[in-house]
């Protein structure tokens, strides 16, 4: 979460350059690992019910870009 903003810049360098858009979506993969290792404390906290680091992560990445670009997600 602490590279987040190297994160934006970089989709919207990639992004901007090549197409133009109103609207988004962003979707993003991780390495397996996080998904096991957020299993395990879900599983020993007893934690149901809460958004996914994933979910979490590609909210935040959406505020910070909606925030640059001006676009609508």
């Amino acid at each position: 979460m602490s590279q987040l903003d190297s994160i934006v810049e970089k989709i919207i360098d990639s992004v901007e350059k090549k197409y133009e858009f109103n609207t988004f979506l962003l979707g993003a993969s991780m390495p397996s690992q996080i998904y096991e290792h957020e299993d395990q404390i879900r599983a020993r906290f007893k934690i149901r019910g809460k958004e996914s680091i994933k979910k979490e992560l590609t909210k935040e990445l959406g505020i910070k870009f909606i925030k640059i670009t001006k676009k609508k997600s």
